[in-house]
């Protein structure tokens, strides 16, 4: 879709989650992770312009029915950086949906970020430090967004970004939403955190920074499975479909997408084809 050059124009990106611990609870309730980020090329559209107003448009291609504006991150976003750099103007934002809402991919934070670039390039505003600040508090996985890297190792509670690159041949991602939703909320008040951090992390992270070779594949794990499997089992059977078709699998983030790797395409396009007649929101994607 094209809109006339007023409007500054963004990919918004989707993530998927290749590692991610839980390390503790924190005083403030949130939780201290350790993951590794993955962008990917599914990804939403959004389209800026001044206004007099905040007004946010959502075309709609997935499941993001009835989104109440003023809740969405994008919105939130304009009045937080109107606030804080003294803005007078508006904007309208037209916003097309093609990640899927609650699938664990990260759309609403990756549109925040996008749009966040958005204002700051219109509005001409380069206070990296302050638009860092308010990217960190609108979300945990806003900032890896707002980085706009490929790869990123995550830590704190998702305030902490340390972009990477990583060496190495890259897998093929299928990604399968299952349109289930899981409450992230009641996942992480559902965590029991009676058991000893995996160490796979550091050696994810001695490798990348050593400049040697990583398989993803060797090294998926995510803390929340077991307890969004337990909420529901359907996404246990989704994962257990792509295993049986051949695929490195994991869940991303708290749920309810599953994505499977490989290096052999073939396998990914065959799980795709398998899968497709089963599940709607199905996608081919790569890491962006």
């Amino acid at each position: 879709m094209s809109l006339n050059t007023d409007f500054k124009y963004y990919k918004s990106f989707a993530k998927i989650n290749i590692f991610l611990e839980i390390v503790r609870k924190r005083k403030d309730g949130y939780h201290d992770i350790e993951s590794l980020f993955g962008r990917i090329s599914l990804y939403d559209e959004i389209f800026v312009k001044k206004d007099l107003d905040i007004n946010v448009e959502v075309i709609n291609n997935v499941n993001a029915d009835n989104i109440d504006v003023k809740s969405n991150l994008v919105y939130k976003a304009f009045v937080k950086f109107k606030k804080v750099f003294n803005i007078n103007d508006g904007v309208y934002v037209k916003l097309i949906k093609n990640v899927p809402v609650g699938s664990g991919l990260g759309g609403g934070s990756s549109n925040c970020a996008y749009a966040l670039r958005a204002y700051s390039e219109i509005f001409g505003i380069n206070d990296e430090e302050k638009l860092e600040k308010i990217a960190t508090e609108l979300g945990s996985d806003v900032l890896f967004f707002w980085k706009n890297c490929s790869f990123a190792l995550v830590s704190g509670r998702g305030e902490i970004v340390e972009v990477v690159d990583i060496k190495g041949e890259l897998p093929w991602i299928l990604i399968v939403f299952p349109n289930l939703h899981i409450s992230t909320k009641d996942v992480y008040a559902s965590i029991s955190l009676d058991y000893t951090p995996v160490k796979n992390y550091w050696e994810i992270k001695e490798k990348i920074l050593s400049s040697k070779e990583i398989d993803f594949c060797k090294y998926l794990f995510n803390r929340l499975e077991s307890v969004s499997f337990k909420i529901n089992r359907k996404v246990e059977d989704l994962k257990n479909e792509m295993l049986s078709l051949g695929l490195y699998s994991l869940m991303s983030g708290s749920g309810s997408s599953v994505f499977g790797l490989s290096h052999d395409k073939s396998k990914i396009e065959n799980a795709f084809n398998v899968l497709k007649k089963k599940y709607h929101f199905i996608y081919l994607s790569k890491f962006v």
